[in-house]
């Protein structure tokens, strides 16, 4: 079988071959996305899959989109039961594939109780986002984790302040420490951001498109990320009333565990082929 050779924006994990239906990184084989029954690479300990692209979790309202399933099997779901804070669902709008529209006015998703849980008690952890944010707004959050039910204290998130600058936080309720990291991403542009932390050594790591922008211990502690649920996961908002998205969601995936090279190289050039990102 002849692959073609493209390469990989990983410095140090080699290129990777793609032939029709199939992509391949050195012994492992799997299914091209863009291709009828391409699915993600089967790697362990997933906790939440929150895919837009697939109708088949999607509840609309008109067009707008009132819930969304974890397809990981653990019913981490994320509902938004008012309409006007609904956002809309795009066909078409990441690659050819469909997309949650967040107006940075008042949309957002609210996580389950499943999904609240979703951190507790976790000593490490990676978070992947597909997100394409389309306007410079101050405080512009793609996801906040939370034990305030207001959203206030943060144990996770994913925002920028002022781009180019996207910020990811880290936090333990015992010891409020925090981690930020300046990924210098682009404006309308399709990231894929990914999020590493393992409390025990401590580190905390934040990759955007495959490359490695920061990497930092800085305010953390051993310990687990928190000993209780969080009483706010939302998606698209910091508070429900504040920090509101502008732009498109297209997946988020959460593991239990620090992803290994290879995992992590594989999961991250299988989202690249899906939604044609850098």
């Amino acid at each position: 079988m002849a692959f073609l050779q493209s390469s990989s924006p990983r410095l140090g994990h080699g290129p990777y071959l793609s032939c029709g239906p199939y992509l391949q990184f050195g012994a492992a084989t799997f299914k091209n996305p863009r291709w009828s029954g391409g699915g993600e690479p089967g790697i362990p300990g997933l906790l939440l899959n929150i895919d837009f692209s697939k109708p088949g979790n999607i509840t609309l309202n008109g067009s707008t989109l009132s819930q969304v399933r974890d397809s990981s099997g653990g019913s981490r779901h994320f509902d938004q039961s008012t309409a006007v804070n609904q956002p809309t669902y795009v066909t078409g709008a990441i690659n050819g594939l469909n997309a949650a529209q967040f107006d940075g006015v008042d949309d957002y998703l609210i996580g389950n109780a499943a999904a609240r849980a979703v951190f507790s008690g976790r000593t490490e952890f990676t978070t992947i986002d597909v997100v394409k944010w389309t306007s410079a707004a101050v405080n512009n959050y793609a996801w906040f984790y939370s034990t305030a039910a207001s959203g206030t204290t943060a144990l996770a998130s994913l925002y920028y302040s002022t781009f180019p600058a996207i910020f990811t936080t880290r936090r333990r309720v015992s010891a409020d420490g925090g981690n930020t990291g300046n990924l210098g991403a682009g404006l309308n542009v399709t990231h894929i951001v990914t999020d590493t932390l393992k409390l025990a050594t401590p580190l905390h790591v934040t990759w955007l498109d495959s490359v490695q922008k920061s990497s930092s211990g800085s305010g953390l502690t051993t310990g687990s990320m928190n000993t209780e649920t969080a009483l706010a996961h939302l998606m698209g908002s910091s508070t429900g009333a504040a920090g509101f998205l502008v732009g498109y969601y297209g997946q988020r995936l959460i593991y239990d565990h620090v992803l290994t090279t290879t995992e992590q190289t594989l999961i991250e050039a299988y989202l690249k082929a899906k939604w044609g990102t850098p």
